[in-house]
């Protein structure tokens, strides 16, 4: 409850400032459920795609964050409380997938990133995606809200216009893997990220 109060906080007093900065503009907004455990899958351009993504959606989301994160001091206790927790990159990390997997059970919205990983400066139909979504989706027994962040050239800087287009809740009846095998896990988040992209198409790229 501390935490939520906090992320809640956070965001009423820092979410303008940065809308402001970074030129957001948001449509679908009507499409994000009150309440009630998903997982919110978005393309993966830039390392604020958490905080864009955190002051612009109507509820609090918990993401997943580079365990190198949390060994920085200041740093470590002000993820926590913004309800953050550590995933080891590059391996399979059993620990932070049954975070998120509880959390999603226990009525939260649980950030991802299809992708696994960071594509700056790369437009998101050239890159490839993770069974990670998958997996969660078939654990979990959720269904997953499409988010798309873009930008001109892919490139998050001030005062450059940043588009977030929200699609409507997939179900888990459409996407969820059909058997807990990690090519069915991979077919879901392709099939995720395939409506990620789709919501690409709205909103002009401008200075």
């Amino acid at each position: 409850m501390r935490k939520m109060r906090f992320y809640r906080a956070a965001r009423a007093i820092f979410g303008p400032v940065f809308r402001l900065i970074f030129r957001v503009r948001v449509n679908g907004l009507e499409n994000v459920p009150a309440e009630g455990g998903i997982l919110i899958a978005s393309n993966h351009i830039s390392m604020l795609d958490p905080i864009l993504l955190g002051a612009t959606i109507g509820r609090p989301i918990r993401f997943m964050a580079k365990s190198s994160l949390f060994r920085i001091p200041l740093l470590h206790g002000l993820l926590k409380l913004l309800g953050a927790f550590p995933i080891n990159r590059g391996s399979a990390d059993p620990a932070s997938l049954r975070t998120a997997i509880n959390s999603i059970k226990e009525g939260d919205a649980v950030g991802i990133y299809p992708q696994g990983t960071r594509y700056k400066k790369k437009d998101p139909r050239e890159t490839e995606t993770r069974s990670g979504a998958g997996l969660i989706v078939y654990r979990a027994g959720c269904g997953v809200l499409p988010v798309s962040i873009k930008t001109k050239g892919y490139n998050v800087v001030p005062f450059r216009r940043v588009y977030i287009n929200i699609g409507k809740p997939l179900s888990h009846g459409e996407i969820a893997p059909s058997s807990p095998f990690k090519a069915e896990y991979g077919r879901s988040s392709e099939m995720i990220f395939s409506h990620i992209l789709s919501l690409l198409d709205g909103g002009e790229n401008d200075e």
